[in-house]
């Protein structure tokens, strides 16, 4: 955010300005991060699914 030095702001105001972005930044990580965590809980999910199959097969060939 740019506040034009040549206007007087109340502070209060600037503030408040500031906090909602960074709010907004916050909620914007917040969603990355679910994001990630849902693909990285599949892959694990997939990766379990895969080591299970594979313990299966060695036991069927033992």
């Amino acid at each position: 955010m740019k506040i034009d030095p040549d206007t007087k702001v109340d502070k209060t105001v600037t503030i408040n300005q500031l906090l909602k972005e960074v709010y907004r930044f916050v909620e914007e990580l917040e969603q990355q991060v679910k994001g990630n965590l849902h693909h990285l809980k599949q892959g694990m999910e997939e990766g379990e699914e895969t080591v299970i199959a594979q313990g299966q097969y060695s036991r069927l060939n033992d």
